[in-house]
């Protein structure tokens, strides 16, 4: 993420710690960094009990980057990878970037390795984890 063209970046979190883990990140690697969080828990609350992204939760996500983008924020970063499938449909109602939290990740997965484990910590993020591995291999 250069941020020397990026001056504000808006984060959106389903987990209320993941506010102060991703602070903390970015003072350290980006200082210089303007940044806000956003949180809505009921996102990954909402997915887990309808086993999937729904299409209310989906307009609840893109009214969350309608509000972050009129914040000013010049891309939108989803901490929750249980939010990817939407994510994809959000993308081009905005006019900034809507970037996933595992896309590099699995990116760099497929480009290096010929044979992949994925260990997730909640088993809302299984399919859409996996998901993103098949979209970039």
């Amino acid at each position: 993420m250069g941020n020397e063209r990026m001056k504000k970046l808006a984060l959106v979190h389903t987990v209320p710690f993941l506010v102060g883990v991703f602070t903390g990140l970015l003072e350290k690697r980006h200082p210089n960094l303007e940044s806000f969080h956003m949180l809505d828990e009921s996102l990954l609350a909402d997915a887990r009990q309808e086993g999937g992204l729904t299409p209310a939760i989906i307009r609840r996500m893109g009214g969350l980057c309608a509000l972050a983008q009129d914040a000013g924020a010049q891309a939108i970063l989803f901490t929750c990878s249980a939010t990817s499938p939407g994510i994809n449909l959000v993308r081009p109602l905005m006019d900034v970037p809507v970037i996933k939290i595992d896309d590099a990740m699995a990116a760099l997965a497929v480009q290096r390795g010929t044979r992949i484990g994925l260990l997730c910590a909640n088993h809302a993020t299984q399919a859409p984890s996996t998901d993103i591995l098949h979209e970039h291999a």
